[in-house]
């Protein structure tokens, strides 16, 4: 059960294209983790010592996992939609269509460290209410988080809505 990553790794490295984690495979992995840490407490010590070295590769493993499935996604790769991380691949693509949106000066920016935004829905944010509409001056991290999210949409320079 510990090399479940590794074999993930191998396969994903095998194909231009996302393949689909199933749920099923991460799921068993997170049940296999959950029912050996209840039974820990009472196994010898050299045990736990092997379990704690043996999930650390295993986190290692899905480390490298996901900075694969990052990177191909980041180069465009298709996914297909049965796939457990469907919405953290998601949240990629937007990440990207952000970070261009910034790097092209397509967006209004007061500074390097503020975007303009337009709420999409109602939110409250540092005892501050936005309503749908709303347009503001947010710093890029928070603009980045809510973009993802869908609560707000950078406004872009007033040039490229007339030409894109």
């Amino acid at each position: 059960m510990y090399d479940t990553f590794l074999k993930l790794v191998r396969e994903e490295l095998t194909t231009g294209k996302l393949l689909p984690l199933p749920d099923a495979k991460i799921n068993d992995f997170q049940d296999f983790i959950k029912n050996a840490i209840v039974m820990l407490h009472s196994t010898p010590l050299e045990t736990r010592k092997f379990f704690i070295e043996a999930y650390k590769k295993a986190i290692g493993d899905a480390d490298n996992l996901l900075r694969i499935r990052i990177a191909k996604a980041c180069l465009g790769a298709k996914y297909e939609r049965e796939t457990f991380d469907l919405l953290m691949l998601a949240s990629v693509e937007k990440i990207i269509e952000f970070y261009k949106g910034v790097m092209t000066g397509m967006y209004i920016m007061p500074s390097r460290e503020a975007v303009v935004v337009k709420f999409r829905v109602s939110l409250r944010i540092n005892d501050r209410s936005y309503r749908p509409g709303d347009i503001v001056s947010i710093d890029l991290g928070k603009a980045l988080g809510l973009y993802i999210l869908g609560a707000v949409d950078p406004v872009k320079q007033p040039i490229f809505d007339s030409l894109l």
